[in-house]
């Protein structure tokens, strides 16, 4: 196959297909919700169509047989379980295509098709890997974002696990992660104690148990000398917990300047420093490829406004970046 044969082919693929690198998502917004939207988003990040070869020429990054190769998530038309393993393709520079369906398009088309009826599943290869953090690891381990070494991979799975407890759901405690107790802050005098100063049958409020988990990462943040949670680079458990601090700073949240207020000022120099230094990450929090925020109302996610950049810290007076 010829050169001019071959660019023919690679476009036509991706435009019959209807995947884009910057896919609009504004009917997701004017729909309202989840349940209400009609059209699936379909995404494409490749690192270049074309790569210049060492004689001068431009040539197809991927050969017709390679396209198969390429990875493809699939899931629903929201950020949920999907959003990092989206961002470790995205910072991992891994080429890969998306689908997010709409509930319509899953129920109707898509769920009967798996083998266990969810979604997010990640095709490599003609074969489809199921379950979020599976592929989260999977991916991460492909990017080389899971440690440098076998102590450092047991490391970062013991802290992304402990970050499961804390920040999304607790074997005893249940969902132990609660803004609205951060934001009234102690009720009772109650202090701020570290994930191993509690217990699974303690008796601790609401705002003990979501504090627990902003303190005990700020304390292993305190005794990093690199910045990062584990070792000199960075790992699938530093993107975890960013999205989790970005995500804090939204209006509805805790809103800018949350580390200043809290006194968690490692978390907030975190959050400030990994989006300042990783063009991948702006690049895909700045993009139509990341599916909006949602809030689950009377049964359906309605889809919320997004501040692209919450500061977690107040700006030092005389311009000082340092934080």
């Amino acid at each position: 196959m010829g050169l001019a044969a071959i660019t023919v082919w690679l476009v036509c693929v991706s435009s019959i297909a209807g995947f884009s690198d910057s896919p609009d998502i504004t009917h997701l917004h004017e729909a309202g919700s989840y349940g209400r939207s009609q059209q699936s988003i379909k995404v494409e990040k490749m690192p270049s169509k074309f790569v210049v070869n060492r004689f001068g020429e431009r040539v197809p990054q991927f050969k017709p047989g390679e396209e198969a190769k390429i990875m493809h998530l699939k899931y629903l038309t929201l950020r949920g379980l999907a959003d990092l393993p989206a961002l470790i393709l995205e910072v991992g520079r891994i080429p890969y295509r998306a689908t997010y369906y709409t509930k319509s398009e899953f129920n109707g088309m898509v769920k009967s098709k798996l083998e266990f009826g969810r979604l997010p599943v990640l095709e490599v290869e003609g074969q489809e890997l199921a379950q979020s953090a599976s592929i989260m690891r999977y991916l991460a381990t492909t990017a080389g974002l899971a440690g440098a070494s076998e102590m450092e991979r047991a490391r970062v799975d013991a802290l992304f696990e402990t970050h499961k407890d804390l920040f999304v759901s607790h074997g005893v405690w249940g969902k132990s992660f609660d803004v609205e107790a951060l934001k009234r802050g102690p009720t009772s005098g109650e202090s701020i104690l570290h994930f191993r100063e509690t217990s699974n049958r303690g008796q601790f409020t609401p705002f003990q148990k979501a504090a627990a988990a902003l303190k005990t990462f700020e304390d292993v943040l305190a005794g990093s000398a690199t910045g990062y949670l584990v070792g000199g680079n960075l790992t699938y458990v530093d993107l975890a917990l960013w999205l989790q601090l970005h995500e804090l700073g939204q209006e509805d949240k805790l809103g800018p300047g949350w580390a200043d207020r809290l006194s968690f000022h490692q978390l907030g120099a975190f959050t400030t420093r990994l989006y300042e230094n990783n063009m991948e990450l702006v690049s895909f929090v700045n993009s139509g490829r990341r599916m909006p925020r949602v809030k689950l109302v009377d049964g359906d996610y309605v889809y919320q406004k997004e501040d692209i950049v919450p500061m977690p810290s107040v700006p030092k007076i005389g311009g000082n970046s340092e934080l």
